[in-house]
């Protein structure tokens, strides 16, 4: 009976540990906190709970036949006992969720009894307690384990099977012991005296991965305490695979786990890079074809996102023009996308929400209107609406931005041979961006436009259409990366050139925005800013690359704003893997890049309102010769 009982346990350990390590696949969640000194938080228990912890820590006492709780004897109050606290209220959640500590009965719930008086006399009387619990004992993903002061490993067999014990990391446990072992706990200054910020020395980091790694052999769970409890702590522990990451800031490591899944990405491909010749880089020659990208909510680091997540590289890093522009709206330190593009396509600084208007209502002349009187064609494609403020900004004068059939019946009067992207059902989909009160671009609306636009589906269909302007609403467009829209934003440009070129002047103007880079910032996914990010790196690959091959060709690479507030506080090049945090899922004030590629590049170098970019792009077709060292 021995020797089977034994082979039992044998069994049972192998398989835990097969199982444990086979459990580092998936992400983190809050299930991996423990709430250190829960009692001392202003409401126990249920801040914890309410968040969803793994792990909830209550310090006992023994005194005059009860169990108080505290962390120090002073602390032992009528009031605080240990039913009262914590058994009561895990006992209503348990009958309330039929055996369960959650509703959801895939998250487990411990909690973590540390005896402050004499082991065996207050095991004894927590034992007598809990035996008016069964609910608890007999409860499904629960587990109740022993810490502080403990009896000896050898008599651990002897408690209730629902009992179990807090590991020392110093002590060698027989197979029976182990079997009664809940988790192992260790004090983290022990080991190093790391405070939390930057990186812990290489000493220190091999000590305590050793530590996990021999844990974890062992089929149990690890918990320093005392240790740093911050964000970018918390963060170097999930690297470090430490099950439970101790705190006393409850709401902030909750918070910082359940958007875990959101805030963290790697990437499993890389996106090659275009390699520009820069034979034809800051050519002072008068430009002919200018190609405009807008990536919609792109600062710096949504590049530098997308950067670290395609292992170290992308093709916009390898320019060399580079210049800021400062984005506040006439009104407003933070614009919205509305003046945000105008005042690229106006010259003028607006208020927020107004397209082609001056503060005080007053239409301006937009780019496209200057350009086609210079005998450029006008090009437009966007990877989301093409009412939206984006793209309207070059071909509409309104004051609501949300107006989407105003704004796309300003196209009967427009000189845009060619607008792409997708309707503006998609854009409702996403609980930020929902114009609530807006009409949907039907078929109905679109073919009001008819005869000035032949209407498409495809953005493989523009080939065939050079004789009128063309106006392809593409539900590919709509789509995500994430959702496989695949490389749509290229296809764009390949399209439209090939059309643009049809035309007798061989100039023209090409404004491609990648819209969902906004929206990946909107939603404070940063899986969705990167793929967006980096899909928008392809389609700027195929611009340089055109410019190489097209003399007269300017490419500029901008923003119209930054959204999210993101900042980027772990990443490994090598993996391909990021974290980032967000600070609002909305836009902020913080100034976008400029990259510029081609003829008269130079122009855009330098830190200027976004204003400036209108003239900028006047001067750059200008036929005057222009000197580099008076720029």
């Amino acid at each position: 009976m021995k020797k089977r009982k034994l082979n039992t346990i044998l069994f049972i350990t192998i398989l835990s540990i097969v199982f444990f390590k086979a459990s580092y696949s998936q992400n983190y969640t809050v299930s991996n906190a423990h709430s250190h000194n829960d009692y001392e938080n202003p409401i126990p228990f249920f801040t914890a709970y309410g968040q969803g912890f793994g792990s909830i820590e209550a310090d006992i006492f023994y005194f005059h036949d009860s169990l108080f709780v505290g962390h120090t004897f002073p602390d032992i109050q009528k009031k605080r006992t240990l039913q009262d606290w914590y058994l009561n209220p895990i006992k209503n959640k348990v009958e309330a969720n039929h055996g369960y500590p959650y509703a959801d009965t895939s998250l487990p719930l411990q909690l973590l009894i540390d005896i402050k008086t004499d082991p065996y006399i207050t095991l004894h009387k927590l034992i007598e307690v809990l035996s008016s619990y069964t609910s608890i004992t007999r409860a499904n993903k629960f587990k109740i384990v022993i810490t502080g002061n403990r009896p000896k490993p050898n008599e651990f067999e002897s408690f209730p099977s629902y009992i179990y014990f807090d590991g020392d990391l110093d002590k060698n446990y027989s197979n029976n012991e182990l079997a009664k072992i809940g988790l192992f706990s260790a004090d983290f200054t022990s080991y190093s005296k790391w405070n939390g910020k930057g990186i812990m020395v290489k000493a220190d980091r091999e000590k305590i991965d050793s530590i996990i790694s021999s844990t974890h052999q062992k089929g149990k769970k690890i918990r320093f305490w005392a240790s740093p409890d911050y964000l970018n702590a918390w963060q170097q522990f999930i690297k470090m695979q430490i099950d439970y990451i101790n705190t006393d800031h409850i709401e902030a490591l909750g918070n910082f786990l359940k958007n875990w899944g959101s805030t963290h990405v790697t990437l499993t491909k890389k996106q090659e890079t275009y390699l520009p010749n820069f034979i034809n880089d800051g050519v002072d020659q008068p430009v002919t074809k200018i190609i405009l990208l807008i990536g919609d909510g792109c600062s710096l680091p949504q590049w530098y996102a997308g950067y670290t997540a395609n292992g170290g590289a992308l093709t916009t890093f390898n320019l060399k023009h580079i210049g800021l522009s400062k984005t506040s709206s006439a009104d407003n330190y933070v614009t919205d996308s509305a003046p945000g593009a105008s005042s690229i396509a106006t010259g003028e600084k607006m208020e927020n929400r107004h397209l082609g208007l001056s503060p005080s209502g007053q239409k301006l002349n937009l780019l496209t209107n200057y350009l086609v009187d210079k005998n450029f064609s006008i090009g437009i494609a966007s990877s989301g609406d093409v009412s939206d403020a984006t793209p309207a900004a070059f071909y509409a004068h309104i004051q609501d931005r949300d107006s989407s059939i105003e704004i796309i019946q300003q196209l009967k009067n427009s000189n845009v041979q060619i607008l792409a992207g997708a309707g503006n059902d998609k854009i409702n989909k996403i609980s930020i961006l929902q114009k609530k009160h807006t009409a949907i671009l039907n078929n109905q609306i679109l073919d009001s436009l008819l005869p000035n636009y032949t209407i498409t589906h495809s953005i493989n269909d523009l080939s065939e259409h050079t004789s009128k302007k063309t106006l392809v609403i593409d539900e590919a467009a709509g789509l995500s990366m994430q959702e496989g829209r695949g490389p749509w934003l290229s296809q764009s440009f390949e399209n439209m050139t090939k059309s643009l070129e049809l035309n007798k002047s061989k100039q023209f103007f090409m404004m491609i925005e990648a819209a969902q880079i906004d929206y990946g910032g909107h939603a404070n996914n940063i899986e969705y800013v990167v793929k967006e990010l980096i899909d928008f790196d392809k389609l700027i690959g195929k611009a340089i690359q055109y410019a190489d091959e097209n003399k007269g060709t300017l490419v500029i690479i901008t923003g119209d704003h930054e959204t999210g507030g993101l900042t980027l506080h772990d990443g490994d090049y090598k993996k391909q893997s990021l974290s980032a945090q967000f600070a609002t899922n909305d836009h902020t004030g913080i100034p976008v890049p400029v990259f510029s590629y081609g003829y008269r590049s130079y122009l855009f170098d330098g830190v200027y309102e976004n204003t400036a970019l209108f003239n900028k792009i006047k001067t750059a077709i200008s036929n005057v010769k222009l000197k580099k060292e008076e720029k």
